[in-house]
């Protein structure tokens, strides 16, 4: 443990995707180096912080607090974008599916922006977040069926016709 008592550093051992031990260093931050990888080209931090807030588990590190805080800030302002976005979206999944309803689990959903035009549209939406502030939002808006859940407590079980993450596999450690 280095700095405040919140924080835990698990050393990298070479690049996380490819295993090699060749990089430059790109940055310093408080908490780590800022690496890349000569071989695959992968940016990684060494050690990697694991930083307790809102928006991380156990086995995933958080999305920087402020970038919460501005996307529940500007959810209303962005809904046409989410609107356009989501219609997009549905016209290729119900082209790809060849089917016009079908069942959706959003994995990180944030606000869950893109879920009341997917359900206007006949989309079965559900969506999940391990930051319990986006999902109130997301809940108070009536977008679909939202949940706090972390991913990897996520029950199995549920069938889904499409499942989507944005903005999640580089917050997930193991």
């Amino acid at each position: 443990m280095t700095g405040a008592s919140s924080t835990e550093e698990r050393r990298v051992a070479g690049c996380p995707a490819c295993g090699s031990g060749r990089s430059w260093r790109l940055a310093r931050i408080p908490e780590a180096t800022i690496r890349s990888c000569r071989s695959c080209r992968v940016i990684y931090c060494d050690p990697l912080p694991a930083l307790s807030t809102d928006s991380s588990g156990d086995v995933s590190i958080l999305t920087e607090q402020s970038y919460t805080e501005r996307l529940i800030a500007r959810a209303e302002a962005r809904r046409p974008a989410y609107a356009r976005l989501a219609r997009q979206r549905y016209e290729f999944f119900s082209r790809v599916l060849d089917k016009p309803r079908f069942r959706m689990l959003e994995i990180g959903c944030g606000v869950a922006g893109f879920a009341e035009e997917l359900v206007r549209l006949g989309v079965d939406y559900h969506g999940i977040d391990i930051d319990a502030r986006v999902c109130d939002v997301a809940i108070r808006r009536g977008a679909g069926t939202v949940q706090n859940v972390d991913l990897m407590r996520y029950p199995a079980g549920p069938r889904f016709d499409v499942i989507t993450f944005s903005q999640v596999l580089e917050h997930i450690t193991d």
